[in-house]
């Protein structure tokens, strides 16, 4: 397993910190008690409004099962079109290509990618200069390896499929 630098750590946690955090004010305590009473409200209130609510639930039991018998469903009428193995391999060489433009992040610590390929199909957080990033062949440093982090935890949280 590959370590990561105490910078590519920090990178990491402030890209989630700047990601997961908007930049709002902050809650009073009073706000935060009735925002925990309004959910029990907002749930019976989805749960009446949307009966596809328990997919949310995305590794709850009834959901999978629900995922199975759709792909199961559309296995049996695409995967009867002669054209479907051709469609899904060029599908998936341009999903697994190394030519693609990594979309980038711009953050203080430097540009931030979220990368998916054959070799990381769960995806690799990592970060590269802006330099480094106008070149040919950018270096790229590995924040988090999320396949590393699945192996090393014993997680199968998703399917590689």
């Amino acid at each position: 397993m590959k370590f990561v630098s105490n910078r590519a750590i920090a990178t990491a946690l402030a890209v989630a910190t700047l990601a997961a955090a908007p930049l709002a004010a902050q809650n009073t305590e009073t706000e935060n008690a009735a925002a925990m009473a309004d959910t029990d409200t907002d749930a019976k209130f989805e749960a009446e409004n949307d009966p596809f609510i328990w997919l949310e639930e995305t590794r709850s039991v009834p959901a999978l099962t629900w995922v199975r018998s759709e792909n199961e469903r559309v296995d049996q009428t695409l995967g009867a079109d002669p054209r479907f193995a051709e469609l899904k391999a060029e599908a998936l060489a341009i999903l697994d290509s190394e030519d693609r433009i990594p979309g980038v992040s711009f953050t203080p610590h430097g540009l931030v990618n979220f990368w998916q390929d054959a070799k990381n199909p769960r995806g690799i957080l990592r970060l590269t200069t802006l330099e480094s990033y106008r070149s040919e062949k950018p270096e790229w440093e590995t924040i988090l390896d999320i396949d590393a982090l699945a192996k090393a935890e014993g997680a199968n949280g998703c399917s590689t499929a």
